[in-house]
């Protein structure tokens, strides 16, 4: 067996043998902050626009992304992780558009196929998605998951929105 194949054979064992760890990113429903927005559809507006810019970064590698749904999530960690999206951009880049783009996608996903509701705040890194008993932070999520390659794995949307509907009765 040529030694190309067995690599990728024992890559693909490895990928396969991995178990992320459970997600973090969540609160009890009766630790939830309140929103602190003062214009509630100006904040929701807002996290549609960052919700589309993830679409128009990734569409033309990535269809599903219009649709936002949980398969979508799936193909958005594929392509993160095959493009090596944390070790090809700047880490400035990253922080200040992908993170909350990828935060604001994830809990489009969350609102629509979960009923999830969504509590606004100012830092979005304490923005909140309540799915049953529980509060999901997917601005938090994002900025694990875009930490490096690794992270795409470890912290990836598919995960954590698997999670929330585990949780979700």
């Amino acid at each position: 067996m040529p030694e190309c194949l067995r690599k990728r054979q024992r890559r693909i064992a490895e990928l396969n043998a991995y178990r992320p760890p459970e997600p973090e990113e969540w609160l009890p429903a009766n630790a939830a902050l309140p929103s602190d927005v003062p214009d509630t559809q100006a904040a929701l507006e807002h996290y549609s626009l960052l919700a589309e810019y993830l679409v128009a970064l990734l569409h033309a590698e990535v269809p599903a992304v219009f649709e936002q749904t949980p398969e979508s999530l799936t193909d958005v960690d594929y392509q993160f992780w095959h493009d090596r999206f944390p070790e090809v951009f700047e880490r400035e880049n990253i922080d200040a558009r992908a993170v909350p783009a990828v935060g604001a996608y994830l809990r489009q996903v969350l609102v629509r196929h979960l009923g999830g509701q969504w509590i606004s705040r100012q830092k979005l890194e304490e923005a909140q998605v309540r799915v049953g008993q529980r509060v999901w932070l997917p601005f938090l999520r994002a900025y694990k998951y875009m930490r490096t390659r690794q992270s795409l794995l470890g912290f990836s949307l598919t995960q954590l929105y698997r999670e929330a509907q585990r949780h979700w009765h």
